[in-house]
Parts: structure tokens; sequence; C-alpha cells
């Protein structure tokens, strides 16, 4: 089962970068609480430990937007790293009563924005799974409500990261597909109007031109090198209504004698003589 969605130009390009900085706001947010937080010793220890490992990830992330490491394993780090870290940080800064609850919303947004559905669905479950376990002990009946409403809010926000990537990717592929037609499309024109300018130019040369071998021979050229078809002829239908090759190519060869056609063979042929029309 494919683990990453698949992410090409997103119509956010910069969302690695806004990602970048919301993990700088969560360093910020972890040394605060290292050098400031009310903790004994022993935790604030843990904490300084806490905060080195969160900035080695952190510029691991920053070296993999450079393009040095792999994007999506680079998002896969987080999203595990985060959730073995704030579940321990929700833990030793008051349990039910810690407000870094909320660092597990940027790790549900990256699930479902990289991970395939039922990958970011595993991801968003072990996020509600170990903030419950990092609660436990100081859960009470009273605060019941709090605890369904922060599960809620967790679900919810997946679920709407997971529809607004959903609709993103859809969004971008069309756009791709419609800037492909429109590059072919594009070229289509350049390919005609540089043969509608050749062609004006040979019929200037051809309007200069008296003589009728020299037409003939002009026009095989033309025809030769505007439309680059593998056989071309210029047939002629005398006063008996019998038709002959005045010129042919074929395979690359020219050929200016005239030949006899048999009409009867040549259906497509005969079918424009009777309409008299191109």
């Amino acid at each position: 089962m494919k683990l990453f969605s698949d992410r090409h130009k997103t119509l956010l390009p910069r969302v690695d970068i806004i990602f970048l900085l919301t993990r700088i706001l969560i360093l910020f947010t972890i040394a605060w609480y290292a050098f400031f937080g009310e903790l004994n010793s022993e935790i604030q220890q843990v904490f300084y430990y806490i905060l080195v490992s969160f900035a080695v990830q952190l510029v691991y992330f920053y070296f993999a937007i450079q393009k040095r490491f792999d994007i999506k394993l680079a998002y896969l780090s987080v999203i595990v790293y985060d959730i073995m870290l704030i579940p321990f940080v929700v833990l030793y800064t008051g349990g039910i009563h810690s407000s870094l609850f909320l660092l597990l919303f940027p790790v549900v947004f990256v699930a479902a924005y990289v991970l395939t559905f039922w990958y970011s669905i595993a991801a968003t479950s072990l996020v509600s799974l170990t903030y419950t376990g990092a609660i436990i002990n100081t859960f009470t009946l009273d605060n019941l409500f709090d605890v369904a409403i922060r599960m809620g809010f967790i679900w919810v926000y997946y679920l709407v990261i997971l529809y607004a990537s959903e609709y993103m990717r859809k969004s971008e592929k069309r756009l791709l597909n419609l800037f492909n037609t429109l590059n072919m499309r594009t070229s289509e024109l350049e390919k005609s109007q540089a043969q509608l300018e050749m062609i004006y130019e040979n019929t200037r040369i051809l309007a200069s031109i008296l003589d009728a071998d020299s037409v003939i021979k002009e026009i095989m050229r033309l025809i030769s090198k505007v439309f680059d078809y593998e056989s071309s002829a210029v047939i002629f239908k005398d006063r008996q209504n019998n038709l002959f090759y005045r010129a042919r190519a074929e395979s690359g060869k020219i050929s200016f004698h005239p030949q006899a056609i048999d009409i009867s063979q040549m259906n497509l042929v005969k079918k424009v003589i009777m309409m008299g029309e191109p």
C-alpha cells in the first residue's frame, strides 16, 4: 500500500516554508518551558534534551526544503517525532490542563497533507491515543466534556485538511492538464502560422513563374516542404477525359514523366474529378 500521496507543484507553493515557520514557533515554545517553566530539575533537564533534538529535526527539515533530503521523508520524520514527543510535553506541563495539546494540530495537518488516506487515519488515531495516554492520570468526569471537545476538534481539523488537500491535488491535476493542452495548441498554432507564411511566400514565387513545367516543379517542392507528405501527385485531365500523372512523388523520389492513370482503380481521385471541388 502506498504511504505518501502524490505531491507535485502545489497550489500553495510555500506550504513547506509555512510549516517550517510553525516548527520554529514550536521550538520557541519548548525553549520557554525548558528555561522558564515551573518544572522540577529532572524534568527541566529532559526538556533540554527535547529542545536539542527538536532543533536537530528542524535543521533536517530545512535542508529537505533545500532539496538536500527527500521532503516526504522529512515530513514522515516530523509525524513520528511529534507523536512521541508532544504527549510527553503535555504530560509534564499539566496533563489535561496543559494548553500544549494545540501542538498536536500541526501533526494532524502533516498526516492529512502528506500521507494516503488510511495511513493518515492511522496517524491521527495514534495522535488521539497518545494524547489520551498523556492526560489519563489527570482525567476526571468533570473534564470529560473538555476532552471530548478537543478530540472532536482534532478529527474535524483532520477531515477539513484532508478534503482541502485532495481538492488542491485534483485542481492541480486539472490545471496541469489544461496547461499541457494549451501548450499543444500553441505549438500547433505556431506550426500553422509557419506553414501559412511559407505558403504565402511560395505562392508569391509561383505567381512570378510563367513556364508551366516550372510551376509544376515548384508545386511539388512546396507540397513536399510545407506539408511533408510521403506521397503526392499532380494529375491532369485531357480533352478526352483521360487522367494522367503530370508529376508524382513517392518515397522521396519525384518523377515528372507523364503516366496514364486507370481511374477505375482510384475511387478517391474519381470522386474529386466528378465533384469538381477540392
